[in-house]
């Protein structure tokens, strides 16, 4: 049985990460806690979740951190930081 990408839209998301990055779960993982909080202060919609994903994806700076392998935590840290950060302006009314 097919999923209906219109009704989960997050499945296309996973499709979209497989190969975008060593760094790419970090980004989606720091992007994806700051928008749910943001969802259940009802500062977003639920689906603004995955369009603000997408815009990261786009984002011109995605790719030098999605493409970075991290060689320790402190690169870890980095990349978490500016997806907050990005998250966050993206999301700002």
């Amino acid at each position: 049985q097919t999923v209906d990408l219109k009704k989960y839209p997050a499945i296309k998301l996973i499709e979209k990460c497989i190969g975008l990055g060593f760094s790419t779960p970090i980004i989606v993982n720091a992007s994806n806690e700051l928008l749910v909080s943001l969802f259940l202060q009802r500062k977003i919609r639920f689906l603004d979740i995955v369009r603000t994903i997408n815009k990261i994806f786009k984002d011109k700076e995605f790719n030098k951190y999605a493409k970075r392998k991290p060689k320790s935590i402190k690169d870890i840290i980095m990349t978490d930081k500016w997806a907050r950060l990005k998250t966050r302006s993206i999301c700002v009314r």
